[in-house]
């Protein structure tokens, strides 16, 4: 995703099972930033997953549970 510099931007997370149903699991995950002074993800309750972008680069976003995670990429151009 590219965020634009001081802007925020919502990250979703989907759970996929062996049933093969999904289900969104964004409220049930522990946000990372790989570098959060360039984009900071929330994990605050109502605002879980939203990025704000704090300055130029890319980071890595990672949505964790337990041993399972997912990763996306944000750039702040």
């Amino acid at each position: 995703a590219t965020i634009a510099r001081f802007a925020t931007a919502p990250f979703k997370a989907t759970g996929f099972f062996s049933d093969g149903s999904t289900l969104e699991v964004t409220t049930f995950v522990t946000w990372l930033s790989s570098t959060p002074s360039i984009v900071s993800v929330s994990n605050a309750n109502g605002s879980q997953g939203l990025a704000t972008a704090l300055a130029s680069g890319s980071v890595t976003v990672t949505a964790a549970r337990g041993m399972i995670q997912g990763t996306a990429v944000a750039t702040v151009p």
